[in-house]
């Protein structure tokens, strides 16, 4: 037994070991392993817990996600391979679902086989891990147990395991120790595209809604275009005639002109909005085939008091074309102090 401290600091510990002689011949033994890896460039789209030859029993892992920005990490699903399997003979439904909380989740749990140890709300740092004790997985000649990157390290979203087996002597992987180096501070933090200016969509305060959902929606996974901070505000479930009214702060009274970036898609409707009970233009026409932003749209110049406005988004319609979900989404409002 061997410990070795890469810290910087002295370390003290005590340790307490029982010794007994084990009744079957050692190469008979599958011996228990846990071991750290983290895959940079990751070269495939299953991104692998583990990987083994021989013979032994696959029982879980540690899952380490670093999620940057905005979205949802965890769509992909596990797969097992058994003996050389061409097809997994475990094909999942989400990593929400293999670890346990079948749902997008942000808060800490702890439960005997599956646990959320480490959660910054689906970004930033999380960690979860799942064992697989009352139903470990046997295999013969050879394993690997893997889970779809959902995306990719461009994001960057960047995955690391340590995958638990019992394994028998003469058996083989590829993990080796990785230097201290190479554990801590790989991830860093991508620059987000900000709107200098911006009232952020998603931060405006709701003052009244008539039916429909709200809430923040990461826009990162639509690679068609920006949104500032990677995020608008995503009104749902609405219905034609329904209402959102948001509050429009304005800290120094003077002329502006109003701008706003809404966002498009194919489940979109058609919108009027209207600032302190003013319609500002006609309705708007949010469908698209893809999930794009519009242009920057401008309402034209307006004398605002300081104070708190009123923007209200009613819901009119949705082109024939498109899905009839009548979703709206804003990404900014931007106030140009105009001459």
């Amino acid at each position: 037994m061997e410990f070795e401290n890469q810290g910087k600091k002295p370390i003290r510990f005590h340790v307490r070991g029982l010794i007994e002689k084990c009744p079957i011949p050692s190469d008979q033994i599958a011996y228990f392993h846990a071991k750290w890896h983290r895959d940079y460039p990751n070269k495939t789209f299953d991104w692998p817990f583990l990987e083994c030859k021989g013979r032994g029993r696959y029982c879980g892992a540690v899952l380490t996600i670093w999620n940057p920005v905005r979205g949802w990490w965890g769509e992909g699903d596990e797969k097992f391979w058994v003996d050389g399997e061409k097809f997994p003979s475990t094909f999942g439904t989400g990593s929400e679902d293999y670890f346990g909380y079948a749902w997008g989740n942000p808060t800490l749990f702890h439960r005997a086989y599956h646990n959320q140890t480490i959660s910054m709300g689906n970004r930033g740092h999380i960690s979860v891990n799942r064992f697989h004790i009352t139903d470990n997985v046997p295999f013969q000649t050879s394993f690997e147990g893997a889970i779809e990157k959902y995306y990719g390290n461009n994001r960057p979203t960047l995955n690391a395991a340590i995958a638990y087996w019992y394994q028998a002597p003469g058996g083989k992987d590829p993990y080796t120790a990785v230097p201290v180096g190479e554990r801590l501070g790989y991830y860093v933090t991508p620059k987000v595209f900000r709107v200098k200016g911006a009232l952020e969509g998603e931060k405006l305060k709701i003052v009244e809604k008539t039916g429909g959902t709200t809430q923040t929606q990461g826009m990162s996974p639509f690679p068609r275009g920006k949104w500032s901070d990677n995020a608008h505000l995503w009104w749902t479930e609405g219905k034609p005639g329904n209402k959102l009214v948001l509050a429009l702060p304005v800290k120094t009274a003077g002329k502006y002109e109003v701008k706003m970036l809404l966002t498009k898609a194919r489940d979109y409707g058609i919108v009027q909005l209207s600032l302190d009970d003013e319609k500002l233009g006609d309705p708007i026409d949010l469908y698209s085939p893809e999930v794009v932003p519009t242009k920057v749209l401008s309402f034209g110049v307006r004398e605002l008091t300081k104070g708190r406005h009123k923007l209200t988004v009613e819901i009119t319609g949705a082109n024939e074309k498109a899905i009839k979900a009548y979703m709206f989404g804003l990404d900014y409002v931007l106030l140009t102090p105009a001459k």
